[in-house]
């Protein structure tokens, strides 16, 4: 509809399963880059997916970034990504992410190097003066092997399982 207005508008709804890659792949094209500003490559990421997306823009050759609005979100399962902080191997992730124009929000459990944990990210994509850019927390259970897996060995002065949790960024409600 609409054809006779010199601006056209296409909006396009897609539903998607298969490979977390494909799936991340879609959401790092340009010129949206969500994945790649992240310093992830989504050809490294393993795992399957189940993403649905909405896009809208004007029909534009010179279409920039500011003009597409995006919606999408993704059920992602058996994620693995390794050398997450040049350090870490996560693996067995069940995942849901949400991500548009400002910002991604990635919650749910994975495993970080072997260890059961829940995790909690949001990321602005271009945050205000003076706002944080990630937030994100980590917790669970670590025991001996945990630890040492982690690279933090505590023995003798902290031995068994312990609850534990890593929070980075301002507090804020749900993170």
């Amino acid at each position: 509809t609409d054809f006779d207005k010199a601006d056209q508008i296409a909006n396009i709804s897609l539903v998607v399963s298969g490979p977390a890659s494909a799936a991340l792949g879609l959401l790092d094209h340009k010129p949206l880059g969500f994945v790649s500003r992240l310093g992830l490559d989504p050809g490294k990421v393993g795992g399957l997916s189940a993403t649905r997306a909405r896009f809208t823009f004007p029909l534009r050759h010179d279409l920039t970034v500011n003009q597409l609005q995006v919606v999408a979100a993704s059920n992602l399962r058996d994620i693995a990504i390794s050398g997450i902080f040049n350090r870490y191997n996560l693996t067995n992730g069940d995942l849901s992410l949400r991500v548009d124009r400002e910002r991604m929000e990635v919650s749910g459990k994975v495993a970080v190097q072997g260890v059961p944990t829940q995790v909690t990210w949001q990321e602005e994509f271009s945050p205000a003066p003076g706002q944080p850019q990630s937030r994100y927390k980590v917790s669970g259970t670590v025991d001996d092997a945990g630890r040492k897996a982690l690279g933090y060995p505590l023995d003798p002065y902290v031995t068994g399982p312990v609850k534990a949790g890593h929070f980075h960024g301002p507090a804020s409600p749900g993170v």
